[in-house]
Protein backbone atom coordinates (compact mmCIF):
# COMPACT_ATOMS: atom_id res chain seq x y z
CA UNK A 1 0.00 0.00 0.00
CA UNK A 2 1.27 3.45 -0.91
CA UNK A 3 0.90 6.23 1.69
CA UNK A 4 0.64 9.91 0.89
CA UNK A 5 3.50 12.00 2.33
CA UNK A 6 1.27 14.78 3.59
CA UNK A 7 -0.50 15.78 6.75
CA UNK A 8 -3.65 15.00 4.80
CA UNK A 9 -2.44 11.41 4.39
CA UNK A 10 -3.90 8.80 6.70
CA UNK A 11 -0.67 8.02 8.55
CA UNK A 12 -0.75 11.44 10.22
CA UNK A 13 -4.42 11.39 11.29
CA UNK A 14 -3.45 11.21 14.96
CA UNK A 15 -1.21 14.28 14.65
CA UNK A 16 -3.84 16.27 12.78
CA UNK A 17 -6.57 15.34 15.28
CA UNK A 18 -4.32 16.33 18.19
CA UNK A 19 -3.54 19.68 16.50
CA UNK A 20 -7.23 20.35 15.85
CA UNK A 21 -8.09 19.62 19.50
CA UNK A 22 -5.33 21.94 20.76
CA UNK A 23 -6.44 24.67 18.35
CA UNK A 24 -10.02 24.45 19.65
CA UNK A 25 -8.81 24.52 23.28
CA UNK A 26 -6.66 27.61 22.70
CA UNK A 27 -9.43 29.48 20.89
CA UNK A 28 -12.01 28.68 23.58
CA UNK A 29 -9.58 29.74 26.32
CA UNK A 30 -8.78 33.03 24.56
CA UNK A 31 -12.47 33.87 24.20
CA UNK A 32 -13.38 32.72 27.74
CA UNK A 33 -10.55 34.66 29.41
CA UNK A 34 -10.71 37.72 27.13
CA UNK A 35 -7.14 37.26 25.92
CA UNK A 36 -5.83 37.99 22.45
CA UNK A 37 -2.73 35.85 21.80
CA UNK A 38 -2.16 32.14 21.61
CA UNK A 39 -0.09 29.64 19.70
CA UNK A 40 -0.40 26.02 18.63
CA UNK A 41 2.62 24.19 17.27
CA UNK A 42 2.78 20.78 15.64
CA UNK A 43 6.24 19.24 15.50
CA UNK A 44 6.98 16.12 13.47
CA UNK A 45 10.33 14.44 14.10
CA UNK A 46 11.75 11.93 11.64
CA UNK A 47 14.39 9.28 12.22
CA UNK A 48 15.58 7.30 9.24
CA UNK A 49 17.05 3.85 9.86
CA UNK A 50 18.76 1.65 7.28
CA UNK A 51 17.43 -1.93 7.51
CA UNK A 52 17.99 -5.08 5.57
CA UNK A 53 14.91 -7.00 4.53
CA UNK A 54 14.54 -10.31 2.71
CA UNK A 55 12.16 -10.31 -0.25
CA UNK A 56 9.86 -13.17 -1.27
CA UNK A 57 12.70 -14.71 -3.34
CA UNK A 58 15.01 -14.78 -0.31
CA UNK A 59 17.15 -11.91 -1.61
CA UNK A 60 18.35 -9.31 0.90
CA UNK A 61 17.68 -5.62 0.20
CA UNK A 62 18.59 -2.47 2.11
CA UNK A 63 15.69 -0.12 2.74
CA UNK A 64 15.32 3.19 4.56
CA UNK A 65 12.69 2.88 7.27
CA UNK A 66 11.29 6.15 8.61
CA UNK A 67 10.07 6.54 12.19
CA UNK A 68 7.74 9.46 12.78
CA UNK A 69 7.04 11.03 16.16
CA UNK A 70 4.86 14.07 16.71
CA UNK A 71 4.06 16.46 19.50
CA UNK A 72 1.62 19.30 19.73
CA UNK A 73 2.12 22.20 22.11
CA UNK A 74 0.02 25.21 22.89
CA UNK A 75 0.63 28.42 24.76
CA UNK A 76 -1.53 31.33 25.71
CA UNK A 77 0.08 34.72 26.19
CA UNK A 78 -1.29 37.06 28.78
CA UNK A 79 0.34 40.46 28.55
CA UNK A 80 0.17 43.30 31.02
CA UNK A 81 1.92 46.45 29.89
CA UNK A 82 2.37 49.73 31.70
CA UNK A 83 4.18 52.61 29.97
CA UNK A 84 5.60 55.91 31.05
CA UNK A 85 8.15 58.57 30.17
CA UNK A 86 10.97 60.26 32.02
CA UNK A 87 9.92 63.86 32.65
CA UNK A 88 13.35 65.29 33.53
CA UNK A 89 15.15 67.42 30.95
CA UNK A 90 18.51 65.65 30.58
CA UNK A 91 21.68 65.88 28.57
CA UNK A 92 23.92 62.98 27.68
CA UNK A 93 27.63 63.55 27.56
CA UNK A 94 30.81 61.55 27.27
CA UNK A 95 33.46 62.07 29.94
CA UNK A 96 36.66 60.04 29.90
CA UNK A 97 35.08 57.50 27.56
CA UNK A 98 32.03 56.99 29.81
CA UNK A 99 28.49 58.21 29.19
CA UNK A 100 26.68 60.11 31.90
CA UNK A 101 23.32 61.83 32.28
CA UNK A 102 23.10 65.32 33.72
CA UNK A 103 20.33 67.84 34.19
CA UNK A 104 19.96 69.88 31.01
CA UNK A 105 20.49 73.23 32.70
CA UNK A 106 23.39 72.10 34.92
CA UNK A 107 26.81 73.52 34.08
CA UNK A 108 29.73 71.69 35.64
CA UNK A 109 33.40 72.57 35.58
CA UNK A 110 33.71 70.11 32.69
CA UNK A 111 31.11 72.05 30.70
CA UNK A 112 32.87 75.37 31.35
CA UNK A 113 36.37 74.08 30.49
CA UNK A 114 35.17 72.29 27.39
CA UNK A 115 33.12 75.26 26.26
CA UNK A 116 29.93 73.26 26.34
CA UNK A 117 31.09 70.81 23.65
CA UNK A 118 31.49 67.24 24.85
CA UNK A 119 33.73 64.53 23.50
CA UNK A 120 31.86 63.29 20.39
CA UNK A 121 28.63 64.97 21.48
CA UNK A 122 25.65 65.16 19.19
CA UNK A 123 23.49 68.27 19.04
CA UNK A 124 20.27 68.09 21.08
CA UNK A 125 16.80 68.02 19.55
CA UNK A 126 16.66 71.80 19.57
CA UNK A 127 19.99 72.11 17.68
CA UNK A 128 22.07 73.19 20.67
CA UNK A 129 25.09 71.13 21.70
CA UNK A 130 24.08 67.99 23.64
Amino acid sequence: MRHEMSLRGGIFNGAVNLFDDKLQDVLFTLVRQGLCEGEVTLKVSIDLARKEIIDEDGMPHDVDQPYFAYSCTSSITQKDKVSGTVAEQLKLRKVDGQLELRDLDENTLFDIVEGGVQDGAQPGRDGTPG
